[in-house]
């Protein structure tokens, strides 16, 4: 068997599953996918869409591993956020905000890969040892809800959310082209 189809067969299951639960979406909510809904729909799927990518090189490094920290990474991006710049800094702008939370991101990742494959500690030990961190810290920063959001992030969860979105598909996109991927 072709490699191509190789892939395509192990995809294949994961496709019915999609149809058969979209379907039964559309039948149990049809006003859930009429145009009027899809910027919700978008802005309620992108941080899970965002946490599956961010997911990604664990999984796609072949090793066996997962992240099991994503979840706790993006309460804690997000305390970080609303307690640090909001309230304490008093910025306010996404053009600060945005690549803070990012470079947050990015240094968590960064931590999970030296101990998966330098320091040689089992993805899946790494990553609870960060989940437990980041849930202490993030319970320690903001222990309860603050406030709404500002307007330019509910744009973000709204209509706009098509932007966020397709970043992440361009950097799948990217991904698709490296070594890891296959």
């Amino acid at each position: 068997m072709s490699p191509t189809l190789r892939k395509l067969r192990g995809v294949g299951f994961a496709v019915v599953m999609l149809v058969v639960l979209l379907v039964l979406n559309v039948a149990l909510n049809p006003a859930r996918f009429q145009p009027s809904s899809w910027g919700t729909l978008l802005g309620l799927a992108a941080p899970l869409i965002g946490a599956a990518v961010a997911s990604a090189p664990v999984i796609l490094a072949g090793r066996g591993g997962i992240d099991i920290s994503v979840g706790p990474l993006m309460g804690f991006v997000n305390a970080l956020v609303i307690q640090l710049l909001f309230l304490n800094l008093g910025m306010s702008s996404p053009w600060i905000i945005v690549p803070a939370a990012l470079l947050v991101g990015a240094v968590v990742g960064a931590a999970n890969g030296v101990l998966a494959t330098i320091v040689r500690i089992q993805p899946i030990v790494a990553t609870l040892g960060t989940y437990l961190i980041l849930t202490g810290v993030t319970l320690t920063i903001l222990p309860a809800p603050i406030g709404p959001a500002p307007d330019w992030l509910k744009a973000m969860a709204g209509p706009l959310s098509i932007v966020p979105l397709a970043l992440i598909g361009l950097c799948w996109f990217l991904v698709r082209r490296t070594p890891y991927y296959d």
